[in-house]
């Protein structure tokens, strides 16, 4: 079993905190940031990754939100309506790789750049989920930015792969996660909180082939050779981590993601 190592990422996208120039976002890094008040006020704009063009008519949302908006003839778009950061949002344009990212509050417009599809991705999934008990304190992680009900401890999905090149090095990629409570997302996030939870993991077709331990865009697992099944149905469960600490009960952590794709 590979694992895959987000530490230096983190430390990357914890350094995001005083940028001069607008937060340029590419969908192979999904990282970038933005100042809640900057974000209501300043449009932000959606450009082809390849040409530099606007791309025109992309979905824009924060899905727990229920705020949607679409990108007008120069890829420009607002979001006029109040809400807590940090939170996920979305961009969905026809032909091109699914994003999300994370808002923050560091004070820049976004600039996100989308790549388009070159038919060796498979969207597995683009809605968010929540994952946890609904059971949550106010210091948790990101507790005051959940909206959507818990659909459980996990989430498991089919999709279809079908016969590629054995020699290819297969990633499954997870746009957007945010709520995780471990002991080094506490660390990396500066926040002094005794209680903690284990990593959320995530199996294909049973097999575990890795774990997120803290909150970032764009996190990516190289899969080890042969667990895909080809010309055939496969199986992603992905399991919220459980509360470290001595309880009568088992406390599922409450997380939510965006976006999994997987990159041949």
């Amino acid at each position: 079993m590979k694992k895959f190592n987000i530490f230096i990422l983190s430390l990357l996208l914890a350094s995001f905190t005083s940028l001069a120039s607008p937060c340029i976002c590419r969908a192979e890094i999904l990282s970038g940031n933005v100042n809640k008040e900057e974000f209501l006020e300043k449009s932000h704009i959606v450009v082809d990754g390849a040409t530099g063009n606007p791309v025109v008519g992309a979905e824009v949302s924060v899905p727990s939100e229920g705020i949607f908006t679409k990108t007008n003839n120069s890829g420009q778009f607002k979001l006029d309506a109040s809400f807590k950061a940090p939170a996920i949002l979305s961009v969905q344009a026809s032909g091109y790789s699914p994003f999300s990212l994370t808002i923050n509050e560091t004070g820049n417009p976004l600039v996100i750049v989308v790549t388009k599809l070159f038919g060796n991705e498979i969207i597995i999934d683009s809605e968010i989920h929540h994952l946890g008990d609904d059971n949550f304190s106010e210091k948790s992680a990101n507790a005051g930015d959940f909206k959507l009900e818990s659909e459980g401890a996990g989430f498991s999905k089919e999709f279809f792969v079908e016969k590629f090149d054995t020699k290819s090095n297969p990633a499954l990629k997870i746009g957007a996660v945010i709520g995780i409570d471990t002991k080094i997302s506490h660390k990396v996030e500066g926040k002094k909180i005794k209680t903690y939870s284990s990593p959320m993991r995530i199996y294909i077709n049973s097999k575990k082939i890795g774990e997120i331990k803290i909150n970032a865009d764009n996190q990516e697992i190289s899969l080890p050779k042969g667990i895909l099944k080809q010309n055939s149905a496969n199986t992603i469960r992905i399991e919220t981590g459980v509360n470290q600490q001595a309880r009568t009960y088992v406390d599922y952590d409450d997380m939510e993601f965006m976006n999994i794709l997987l990159a041949f």
